[in-house]
């Protein structure tokens, strides 16, 4: 757990052992088979399956409160907003930051805002009995629920919405349009999977948010400014940053998470990396950052952690689809294998074997890879009257490339107006394609061969092809 101690410093020991860890058998709901050819139907039907852990949490409270810039930290701090309204107290200073998370395979976190006279929500868990246990920390609080705010529609973050209000009624609970929709229509089947996987400890049907937010939106609760970003699709089918402006604390949901194996089997690491980068640009203000799993720490060091793993995962698979364009079995082994050498103490988010999650991961970039294709022009310029000599060697090209089974077009031109120009035209499934065949012996061989006889550099331009 986050103590208050520097965020560069952090240690390990929420991450393993919490007390009382109790997990509930998939098998007691659906088999693992059954699940598998669920998931895998739904990708055939491009709609994309997520499972989260069946754990029933134990109980792990991280009260983080922060001192001032430029003062000591403490074992409990504030983070420094004096609340005049705030009576006989030893510390007046709000707000107070409490967590709760939940056990491990998937440690999920719900995040309390303390304010003078209230407690909001950021997300509230998985399931029944993890938000059970959640509610009792905030009946130690003793403070009423002011507001919950939903950051994206994973079913780990929505399922103890009920259990925490506690039969409360006209509270608000926030979240943006598309979130919304994706949890009333159950986009994707999420919410009957994990119905079906967790039985009774997961709710009939999921309380829907009843206040919508605007990206850009402020709001004020209990003293305290929310500032609210929806920046689209990413991880989830959409996803919410949550920013507290004086304080500068940035609330990520899922966005980021720490020393864990994320769920890309959405298939949208490009967008995902993009919203990584606009956090870097846009928050480069912010103290510490919150994320959907794992410890609160450095911004930067967790949008660099995050940025590097999803990076890293996406040149592991290109590597291995350099040869045929698709993964193979020997190939996912092979990615496994060094994800593990590279990450041996992460987590992983979802009740699956780790195995079987990055199995999914990978068929989800892999597919996202294949629809990405990548053209390549290459303009040749030959010395005076070497035109003819050029185009023999590059002639020779054309049937071997077309033979490579990434290559979906190779032709070529030469230009109408100078016969000493020539121009290849290429299109290949996906940039790994294409690097697979800039490594091959005979093309290396020929561009040796041209030098000579080039009047310039080869001109090489590439392009992707732009889906609306």
């Amino acid at each position: 757990m986050w103590d208050g101690s520097n965020d560069e410093d952090k240690n390990d020991h929420s991450r393993g052992a919490a007390g009382g860890m109790n997990i509930l058998s998939v098998k007691q709901h659906c088999s693992m088979q059954n699940v598998m050819a669920f998931i895998k139907s739904n990708f055939q039907r491009n709609q994309l399956i997520m499972l989260f852990p069946v754990v029933v949490a134990s109980t792990m409270l991280i009260t983080s409160l922060i001192n001032p810039v430029g003062q000591t930290l403490q074992q409990q701090f504030a983070f420094a907003q004096e609340n005049t309204n705030v009576l006989s107290s030893t510390n007046t200073t709000f707000p107070r930051i409490h967590n709760y998370t939940s056990s491990p395979p998937g440690p999920v976190n719900s995040w309390f805002i303390e304010g003078a006279n209230g407690i909001v929500i950021i997300d509230t868990q998985r399931t029944l009995s993890e938000a059970e246990n959640a509610l009792n920390m905030i009946k130690q609080i003793n403070k009423p629920i002011l507001g919950v705010i939903i950051t994206h529609p994973h079913p780990d973050h929505i399922g103890g919405t009920a259990v925490l209000l506690n039969g409360t009624s006209n509270i608000p609970i926030y979240s943006t349009q598309l979130t919304y929709d994706i949890m009333k229509n159950d986009t994707g089947g999420l919410i009957a999977l994990t119905k079906q996987l967790h039985g009774d400890d997961y709710p009939d049907q999921v309380v829907l948010p009843n206040r919508i937010l605007k990206s850009g939106e402020i709001i004020t609760i209990d003293g305290i400014t929310y500032d609210f970003d929806d920046i689209g699709p990413g991880e989830a089918g959409d996803m919410m940053l949550i920013y507290l402006p004086k304080q500068k604390l940035l609330f990520t949901g899922d966005v980021v998470n720490d020393r864990m194996h994320p769920a890309l089997i959405e298939g949208r690491s490009l967008d995902w990396i993009k919203q990584l980068e606009y956090i870097g640009q846009n928050y480069s203000d912010a103290r510490i950052l919150f994320p959907g799993h794992g410890q609160s720490g450095s911004p930067k060091a967790l949008l660099d952690q995050q940025l590097e793993y999803i990076n890293t995962f996406k040149s592991l698979v290109e590597q291995q689809m350099q040869v045929t364009g698709n993964i193979t079995e020997e190939g996912k082994t092979r990615i496994k294998s060094e994800l593990q050498r590279l990450y041996p103490n992460y987590l992983h988010v979802a009740s699956l074997p780790l195995s079987d999650m990055l199995d999914l991961n990978i068929d989800a970039i892999a597919k996202e890879i294949s629809r990405t294709p990548v053209k390549l022009i290459a303009i040749f310029n030959a010395k005076k009257d070497q035109g003819a000599k050029l185009e023999d060697i590059l002639v020779k090209l054309l049937a071997p490339t077309r033979n490579e089974e990434g290559n979906l077009g190779y032709v070529l031109y030469r230009s109408n107006d100078n016969s000493d120009e020539l121009m290849f035209d290429e299109l290949w499934i996906n940039q790994g394609a294409l690097d697979f065949h800039l490594k091959q012996p005979y093309l290396l061989t020929a561009l040796e061969q041209i030098k000579p006889i080039l009047n310039s550099s080869v001109q090489v331009r590439t392009f992707t092809e732009v889906l609306r």
